[in-house]
């Protein structure tokens, strides 16, 4: 759950915009995504934080995902998210 002052704001803001379908679908299809999370694996939950939080790689076009051993020829340039 966000903050508590922040939720409240959240709603009011989804009452103040009830009649509007896409603010509520929004709404749903943020609360879905925040409240839901998937089970993931420690050492990968690490990664995400370091790479997609701390470094921010996905937006700066950083980013990049595989490596030699993962679908990959040795000395082939590892591919960059896009």
């Amino acid at each position: 759950m966000l903050e508590p002052a922040g939720e409240a704001e959240r709603v009011m803001d989804l009452w103040a915009h009830i009649d509007d379908p896409a603010h509520v679908e929004r709404f749903n299809d943020f609360t879905d995504w925040f409240e839901w999370t998937q089970d993931i694996a420690g050492p990968f939950y690490l990664w995400i934080v370091e790479h997609l939080f701390v470094r921010n790689e996905l937006v700066t076009g950083t980013l990049t995902v595989g490596g030699p051993g993962r679908g990959q020829e040795e000395g082939e340039r590892p591919r960059r998210a896009r």
